[in-house]
């Protein structure tokens, strides 16, 4: 995806740089994890959302189950238990 982004566009070698440090650093992390946080920040992005998935060309099965973690965790850990 990144890969996509810089083809497309012409940046300084500083940024290019920049960039592929973070790239590096997000693939350390994102290895370490199921990818829930990934998943998690991408939804909660005003910007993104699910759509985000769809643009990627993510499978829709895929994007379901994505969309029911997070369901999951929010009714399992946020949502307030009713008296």
């Amino acid at each position: 995806m990144i890969e996509k982004f810089l083809n497309k566009n012409s940046y300084s070698n500083d940024i290019i740089s920049a960039i592929n440090k973070a790239k590096n650093k997000l693939n350390k992390y994102f290895s370490t994890t199921n990818g829930l946080v990934y998943i998690i920040s991408t939804i909660i992005d005003l910007h993104l959302k699910l759509q985000y998935f769809k643009d990627q060309e993510l499978d829709d099965e895929l994007i379901e189950i994505y969309k029911q973690q997070i369901i999951n965790l929010w009714k399992n850990k946020y949502k307030q238990i009713e008296n």
